[in-house]
């Protein structure tokens, strides 16, 4: 997935109902289905965005996650723990140079 909107790909607003986002996305599967559009590359491409945006908006769990944390609340081995302590610090990357990376500090070795 990439960085844009899934409420957008859907042509919704965050606080889209279920129902809403069903019939979004059905109407844009019709238009822009692999069968329909054959030969249309930027028709598929557009099937997948729609696709993968219903995936996560169709699912409360992972919607829940989306419009909390965006798609990093996606990721595999996301930690909101982390996250929220991550921005609690002014997004300061950690130690491994990355919110959501752990890691050891080196800061008390001085022999490299």
């Amino acid at each position: 997935m990439n960085n844009e909107d899934l409420y957008a790909q859907l042509g919704l607003k965050k606080d889209a109902s279920t129902a809403e986002i069903k019939k979004a996305y059905r109407h844009l599967a019709r238009e822009y289905h692999p069968d329909k559009t054959r030969g249309n590359a930027e028709a598929e491409e557009k099937f997948k965005k729609v696709s993968a945006a219903y995936a996560v908006l169709s699912d409360e769990k992972k919607r829940t996650l989306y419009d909390k944390y965006g798609l990093d609340g996606l990721r595999d081995g996301f930690d909101p723990q982390r996250w929220e302590q991550y921005q609690r610090h002014g997004g300061a990357p950690g130690p491994g140079g990355s919110p959501f990376s752990g890691g050891f500090d080196f800061g008390g070795f001085s022999g490299f």
